[in-house]
C-alpha cells in the first residue's frame, strides 16, 4: 500500500511472509484441536470438507511427493555422515594435504 499527502510517501509491507503466517496458524490448530496430530487433521479434513475424488488425487500426489523427498533428504544426510566417518578414519596420507606441492 502506498500513501502519497502532499509529496510524503510511505510504503507499508508487511513484516512476517503470508505462508509463515498461514503454517504457524495452521501448526496452532493441529497443537489445540488435534492432540499435536498431523494424521488426526488429515483424517478429519479429508472427511469433512467432501474433497472430491480429483481433489483426493491431487493431495494423494501431494503427500507422495513429500514422502520422496523425506526419504531423499534422510538419504542424503545418512550418506553425509557415513562419507564423514569414512573420512574421519582414513589414515593421514590419504587425506587432502594443504601443504602438499603437486
Amino acid at each position: 500500500m502506498r500513501i502519497n499527502y502532499l509529496e510524503k510517501s510511505r510504503e507499508y509491507y508487511p513484516i512476517i511472509k503470508k505462508t509463515d503466517c498461514f503454517s504457524n496458524h495452521v501448526n496452532g490448530l493441529i497443537k489445540n484441536f488435534f492432540n499435536d496430530s498431523a494424521s488426526q487433521f488429515a483424517s478429519f479434513f479429508t472427511k469433512e470438507t467432501n474433497l472430491s475424488t480429483q481433489e483426493l488425487e491431487e493431495l494423494k500426489k501431494v503427500i507422495d511427493s513429500q514422502i520422496k523427498n523425506n526419504k531423499n533428504n534422510y538419504l542424503h544426510t545418512e550418506i553425509g555422515k557415513l562419507f564423514s566417518v569414512v573420512i574421519g578414519i582414513l589414515p593421514f596420507g590419504f587425506r587432502e594435504r594443504k601443504d602438499a606441492c603437486f
